[in-house]
């Protein structure tokens, strides 16, 4: 039971599956094979983990850029939160039976050099005026 703790946390836990309205898209596994449904399941996990992934590691960079400024207090709570955020994902990650490398989108190095060229176009754009 200890791995649905994050299912509690999020209310989720509770929820009766036969109760959900069929036009919110739930698959119920009678009306697709087992190992499809569960297929399915593991895939939508995964990349809901992907995206929350990306966003923590977003998140984790904009928070070292501003740690210098921020109190030592604030900067330990930030660093704390950033920590139990990525263990949550772990935990979620083993639930679905996920593989580490599978969560790695390799978007965070594209959306960083995209940002790069942006800036440095504009400073371009703003030394030629």
């Amino acid at each position: 039971m200890a791995t649905n703790l994050w299912l509690q946390e999020l209310g989720l836990a509770s929820v009766d599956q036969r109760k959900v309205p069929k036009s919110l898209g739930v698959i119920k596994k009678s009306s697709i094979g087992a190992e499809d449904a569960e297929s399915l399941r593991k895939g939508l996990a995964q990349l809901v983990l992907q995206l929350i992934n990306l966003l923590r590691q977003l998140m984790e960079r904009q928070a070292v850029r501003r740690m210098p400024s921020l109190p030592l207090e604030k900067q330990e709570q930030l660093g704390l939160h950033l920590m139990l955020l990525k263990e949550k994902i772990e935990e979620m990650r083993e639930y679905f039976g996920i593989k580490e490398n599978e969560l790695e989108l390799g978007l965070l190095e594209g959306l960083e050099e995209l940002a790069n060229n942006s800036l440095r176009s504009l400073a371009e754009g703003i030394d030629s005026n």
